[in-house]
């Protein structure tokens, strides 16, 4: 059998939800390559045969790429180094390599056409790559780690300023443009906790999961997924710890409104996710 036709096939044994737990249950080492897994609780990562405590099924997120766990906000595990492990589908290799080069990029990304190169690929099949393993483009994974990077910094107690250059953002006046689209809030406000933010927020279910979006009067805030809404609730709290948070049945078109100057896979990193979400609220019922 070809290697490309046994890669599939191997990859095929890994595919689906029920066969990826099933892989972390019995720590199959046959699984790493093919996938890790993010628990929600604890914010880390790992790849399937870390010998970790078993997490709760609830609370476990499978990813394709290690950097797709990172673009989400978790942390590697320290213990079983799930970002250095070698992908099985060799295309995966040049995606790694490309997000790694995005994420020594400082300022500006490198170009489209400058990145395939660099890996190997044509700008096409680059493009590809990032759609259908990460579901969004180059730029955008680069974006949704700087914000990553520029939230931590701010949660760490940095002055804007500084948060923003370490980031990669060059100069806070930038963030300040587009703080709207990325934070909801002013990027002060933020590092300290949403203090005096006011937080509504909504959950509902879908075939995709449970999923949690929360706004303020300048825009969405938090987006999360998960499969027990208790512990997507914790994230937003955990998040926003001195804002006033409130549930709230939004209506379809005022969170429409607020998902169209978010929807650019910016900080949750999953234009598809985003697609259904905007499916969902044009075609639920108002609840207002």
């Amino acid at each position: 059998m070809p290697k490309q036709a046994s890669v599939v096939a191997q990859a095929s044994n890994f595919q689906k939800p029920d066969q990826r737990w099933q892989s972390v249950v019995h720590n199959d080492a046959n699984a790493d390559g093919h996938f890790v897994y993010a628990v929600v609780s604890t914010g880390i990562f790992c790849r399937p045969s870390c010998k970790s405590r078993r997490p709760n099924r609830e609370n476990v997120q499978f990813y394709e790429l290690p950097e797709a766990a990172l673009a989400a906000g978790f942390r590697a595990c320290k213990r079983c180094r799930p970002e250095h492990i070698n992908p099985v589908d060799p295309r995966l290799a040049s995606l790694r390599k490309a997000c790694g080069l995005l994420a020594a990029a400082d300022e500006m990304p490198p170009a489209s056409a400058e990145l395939a190169s660099r890996c190997g690929l044509s700008e096409r099949s680059m493009r590809r790559l990032f759609i259908d393993f990460l579901g969004i483009t180059s730029r955008q994974y680069w974006d949704a780690l700087r914000v990553r990077r520029l939230k931590a910094n701010l949660r760490a107690g940095e002055a804007v300023a500084c948060a923003a250059y370490g980031a990669g953002y060059g100069a806070a006046s930038r963030l300040y443009e587009n703080a709207r689209d990325r934070l909801g809030m002013t990027p002060a406000t933020y590092g300290k906790g949403g203090k005096g933010a006011h937080i509504r927020y909504t959950l509902f279910t879908d075939e995709i999961g449970k999923v949690i979006i929360a706004a303020t009067q300048t825009g969405v805030c938090f987006l999360g997924l998960g499969t027990d809404p208790q512990h997507l609730i914790t994230e937003l709290q955990q998040d926003f710890p001195a804002a006033t948070l409130a549930h709230d049945n939004l209506t379809r078109f005022a969170f429409t409104f607020f998902l169209s100057t978010y929807c650019r896979g910016k900080d949750f990193g999953q234009i598809a996710l985003w697609e259904r979400i905007l499916s969902y609220l044009l075609t639920t019922r108002d609840s207002a």
